[in-house]
C-alpha cells in the first residue's frame, strides 16, 4: 500500500511526523502521468545502441548454466540476484538487446513511484508529484533503465527501501516490518555497495529511536545482519580489482554529483577522459554551471520543509552512498564510476521535489535541465560507446568471412566475438602485453599479416594495451595503409606487408 499524507499534509512543519493514511498513490493523476511517461521514455529507442561491454558480459552470462551462473557471477564482483532474475527473463523473452533491457525499464518505471511514495510521506503529496516528474525525466535514471545490468533494480530497491523507512517515521503506531527487510535483503544481493546504503539506514533508525522497540528493532537488527554478511561476502569473494580508474582531482566529486542530475550524456566518456584527463569536462563545464543553479536551488529550498526525522532520512543515507566508493578507491585503487552511487538517487530526487515544491520556478529550470540530458542520451543511446554495428558492416562489406582481423585490448576482443561470432579474431598485443614508446617498434615489426598480404587491425578501448598510441604511430611508420575505416570509438586500420 503506497502513501498519502492526506489534507493537511502539503506542506509539513518542522519538527513535527506527519500522520500518514494509506491511498494508492498513482490515483493522482500527475503521479500517474509521470509513472506513464517515464515508462515511456524507457522504452524510446530501448534496442537502437548496440550491447555495450558489461552488457555483453551480461548476455554471455545468460547462456551460463543455472548451476554455474552464481558463481560466474560472484567471480566477477556481482552478487547474483539480478542476473538469476534475469535468466528466467529471457528463458521467455530471448536475448535480443530490447529483450535483455526491458526488465531494466519497466523496474526504473516502478521506481517512479517509490520514489514519489518517500516524497510523499517525507514531504506532502506536492514534492511527490515533483519527485515523481522529475524521475520520470532523470536522464541517470533513464540510462540505467535502457541496460542490461543491475543497476535499475539497485535504484527500485533504494526507493522502496526508504519509501517503507519513510512510511513507519509518519506513522506512530506503524512497524517496520518484513518488507523493509526483503528489500534490504534484495538490494545486497543485487551490488555490493547496496550494504552501505543499509547500513546508513539503519544508523537513521538508531538516531531516531523510539517506543514500542518491538516495532523496529527486530527490521533493523535484521537489515543489520544483512549489510554485514553482505560486506562479509565483499571482502571474502569480491577481487577488489576492477576497469582502470582515474585520478581523484577537483572534479571527480562534483562530477559525481553532476552525473547523478544531468546523466552521462554531459559527461566525458571514458575514451576522452583516459586521453585528456580533467582536461575532458573543459567543454562541459559550461552546461553544467548552469545545470548546478537550479539544483542547488532546489536543494536549499527543501530544507526549512523538511524536519529533523525526513532531513536524516534523506542526508545520512544519500552522504554515505556518495562518499563510499571514494574511500573504497583511496584504500583499494578501485574505479570511481557514477554508476556506484545509484542507490544515492532516490534521496536526491526526493530532496529536489521537495525544494521544487516549494519554489517552482527553480523546479522548472531543473526540469528543463533534465529534459535536455535526457534529450541528448535519447538522441543517441550508444554516446560514447563502440559503434561495433557500423564497424562490423564495414568488415562484412570489405573483409571475407574467412580472413583472420587482429584486434587489439582484451575489452575489444570481448565486443568483436560476441557482437562478430562468424569472425576469425587474433588478439595483438597478446594479453597482459603493454605497447609503450620503447617496445612499440618492435611490436610492429612482429605483426602478423594473416590476410593476402596485409593486416586488418581492430583498433578499440586502446587505453588498455596501447595508451599513448606509440603502437599505431609505429604502425603506420612501418606499413603502407590501406583503406579503413573510423567510427565511433572503434578505428578498423588496414596495412599492407612490404610497405
Amino acid at each position: 500500500m503506497l502513501l498519502d499524507t492526506g489534507a493537511g499534509a502539503d506542506s509539513l512543519d518542522p519538527g513535527t511526523f506527519a500522520i500518514v493514511t494509506p491511498r494508492p498513490l498513482l490515483r493522482d493523476r500527475c503521479i500517474l502521468a509521470a509513472f506513464v511517461a517515464g515508462l515511456g521514455l524507457r522504452l524510446v529507442h530501448l534496442g537502437a545502441a548496440p550491447l555495450w561491454l558489461d552488457e555483453v558480459i551480461t548476455a554471455q552470462w545468460m547462456r551460463e548454466p543455472w548451476a554455474r551462473l552464481p558463481r560466474v557471477v560472484l567471480d566477477d564482483n556481482h552478487p547474483p540476484l539480478y542476473f538469476l532474475l534475469l535468466k528466467a527473463w529471457t528463458l521467455l523473452a530471448g536475448d535480443s538487446p530490447w529483450a535483455l533491457r526491458l526488465p531494466s525499464a519497466l523496474v526504473s518505471a516502478v521506481a517512479i513511484v517509490l520514489i514519489a511514495a518517500a516524497a510523499d510521506a517525507l514531504a506532502g503529496r506536492p514534492a511527490a508529484r515533483w519527485a515523481a516528474g522529475l524521475a520520470a525525466l532523470s536522464p541517470y535514471l533513464v540510462q540505467h533503465a535502457q541496460e542490461a545490468r543491475m543497476y535499475a533494480l539497485v535504484g527500485a530497491l533504494a526507493a522502496g527501501n526508504l519509501a517503507l523507512l519513510a512510511r513507519w517515521m509518519r506513522e506512530p503506531g506503524g512497524r517496520l516490518g518484513a518488507g523493509f527487510v526483503l528489500t534490504a535483503l534484495a538490494l545486497a544481493a543485487s551490488h555490493y555497495y547496496g550494504v552501505f546504503f543499509l547500513g546508513a539506514e539503519v544508523l537513521v533508525l538508531l538516531v531516531l529511536w523510539r517506543r514500542p522497540l518491538r516495532a523496529w528493532v527486530p527490521a533493523a537488527a535484521a537489515t543489520a545482519g544483512i549489510a554485514a554478511m553482505g560486506l562479509l561476502a565483499a571482502l571474502l569473494v569480491a577481487s577488489h580489482k576492477a576497469g582502470g580508474s582515474y585520478a581523484l582531482g577537483l572534479l571527480a566529486v562534483p562530477g559525481a554529483l553532476w552525473g547523478l542530475v544531468g546523466g552521462y550524456a554531459v559527461l566525458p566518456d571514458s575514451a576522452t577522459l583516459h586521453a585528456e584527463g580533467a582536461r575532458a569536462a573543459l567543454g562541459l563545464l559550461p552546461f553544467a554551471a548552469v545545470g548546478a543553479v537550479p539544483a542547488a536551488a532546489c536543494t536549499l529550498a527543501a530544507l526549512p520543509g523538511l524536519d529533523r526525522p525526513a532531513r536524516l532520512a534523506l542526508f545520512v543515507p544519500g552522504l554515505v552512498v556518495l562518499a563510499v566508493p571514494f574511500a573504497v578507491h583511496l584504500v583499494l585503487g578501485v574505479a570511481v564510476n557514477p554508476r556506484y552511487f545509484m542507490a544515492a538517487a532516490p534521496a536526491l530526487l526526493v530532496l529536489l521535489g521537495a525544494g521544487a515544491a516549494r519554489w517552482r520556478a527553480a523546479g522548472a529550470a531543473l526540469a528543463l535541465v533534465l529534459a535536455v540530458g535526457l534529450g541528448l542520451h535519447l538522441a543517441e543511446p550508444g554516446h560514447g560507446r563502440e559503434d561495433t554495428r557500423s564497424a562490423g558492416a564495414w568488415l562484412d562489406a570489405h573483409v571475407p568471412r574467412d580472413e583472420e582481423i587482429l584486434v587489439t585490448s582484451s575489452e575489444m576482443a570481448l565486443l568483436a566475438e560476441y557482437q562478430w561470432p562468424e569472425r576469425r579474431l587474433r588478439l595483438y598485443p597478446s594479453a597482459g602485453v603493454v605497447a609503450t614508446p620503447e617496445n612499440a617498434a618492435a611490436l610492429a615489426a612482429a605483426l602478423p599479416m594473416p590476410g593476402p598480404g596485409r593486416a586488418i587491425y581492430v583498433v578499440g578501448r586502446a587505453w588498455l594495451s596501447d595508451p599513448t598510441g606509440a603502437l599505431v604511430r609505429a604502425l603506420r611508420a612501418r606499413y603502407r595503409a590501406c583503406p579503413g575505416v573510423q567510427v565511433r570509438g572503434i578505428e578498423v586500420l588496414c596495412f599492407e606487408a612490404g610497405g
